[in-house]
């Protein structure tokens, strides 16, 4: 694949320190197939929604390095754009969860081989209230564990960093009332 104008935006954070040699692993591979390339660092949270928000229609693919934060965070500025490019993960977070499910190879570079060698999939977004997510939503405890996370947890012990803040939060829940709505149908 080609194309024109093309984006990378990559979370420093994510990762664990793999930063250097993710974007090493990647950029040689992406490169020769874009003409025009914008690569972005985000700085603080909700950057690369920002980015895709304001750049998103200019260009032909947005690539993200990263881990599901940064993930749905493009997912969001993504979305609600009218004209609305190709979207390619790299791996580079923690757990990688959306990335795993589409079966993206988990090393950042044969991602990166595949996401240009490979065929164009649609995937379904969803909508709830004014957020968009991807592969997953969640109410109550996943929820709440996965806002509570601790980032130092997170950085030092990874994936176990999210079993720490469940069991933290499993005695703040309460139960809640919610509804459904899918296809015009409540449920």
């Amino acid at each position: 694949m080609r194309w024109k104008k093309g984006m990378l935006i990559y979370n420093k954070n994510a990762g664990n320190d793999k930063l250097e040699r993710n974007l090493g692993g990647c950029l040689p591979v992406l490169a020769p197939h874009i003409d025009e390339f914008l690569i972005l660092q985000t700085k603080q949270k909700g950057d690369a929604c920002r980015y895709c928000l304001e750049y998103g229609e200019e260009m032909d693919v947005v690539f993200v390095l990263g881990g599901d934060g940064t993930v749905h965070e493009c997912v969001n500025g993504l979305s609600p754009l009218q004209r609305r490019p190709l979207f390619g993960i790299l791996p580079g977070g923690t757990c990688n969860d959306f990335s795993r499910t589409l079966k993206i190879p988990q090393n950042v570079r044969q991602a990166a081989e595949a996401l240009v060698n490979g065929k164009v999939r649609p995937i379904d977004i969803g909508k709830s209230n004014n957020d968009y997510f991807s592969n997953f939503w969640g109410v109550g405890l996943i929820s709440d564990a996965s806002n509570n996370i601790d980032e130092q947890e997170k950085n030092r012990f990874g994936k176990i960093g999210y079993l720490l803040s469940a069991v933290r939060t499993i005695g703040e829940n309460a139960p809640f009332p919610y509804k459904v709505e899918y296809d015009g149908n409540f449920h």
